[in-house]
């Protein structure tokens, strides 16, 4: 069996999992307006590509067709609420608030610190905002 396994049969939002590319895809979807919960890295790393692959076929169809940006920020607005909540809920996973979301957006470490968190591993086990990923396993 494969280590990506049993990641969709485990799998509600909100309860980090390891994934893989599709499933990470498919759970950052689904779980759009959740801020509930916590994300594992590779779901959340995986989105993050998906993200950026998507972004840049959007700007070179974009460019190619000469329309003005239009495609892009449509892209990028769509593309917001699966971004945000999944990095909220993967704050969560590293049993920090929410509200460290908002850090990028602070000149000098903006860039930076919300790298550092969500690079961080997950808390093992629940903490406030749910249960960890050896809960799966405990079950």
């Amino acid at each position: 069996m494969s280590q990506w396994a049993g990641s969709m049969e485990s799998g509600v939002i909100g309860v980090p999992v390891k994934v893989g590319p599709l499933s990470a895809l498919t759970r950052a979807l689904k779980g759009s307006f959740q801020l509930k919960g916590r994300s594992s890295r590779s779901e959340y790393w995986w989105f993050q590509l998906w993200l950026v692959v998507f972004l840049l076929v959007m700007l070179a169809i974009d460019g190619r067709n000469n329309l003005g940006g239009w495609v892009f920020l449509l892209a990028v607005v769509v593309s917001l609420p699966p971004s945000i909540s999944l990095c909220v809920r993967r704050l969560h996973d590293g049993g920090y608030s929410g509200a460290f979301y908002f850090v990028q957006f602070l000149p000098f470490i903006g860039g930076v610190w919300p790298l550092v968190l969500t690079v961080q591993p997950s808390k093992r086990l629940r903490n406030e905002y749910g249960p960890g990923p050896d809960d799966v396993l405990l079950h």
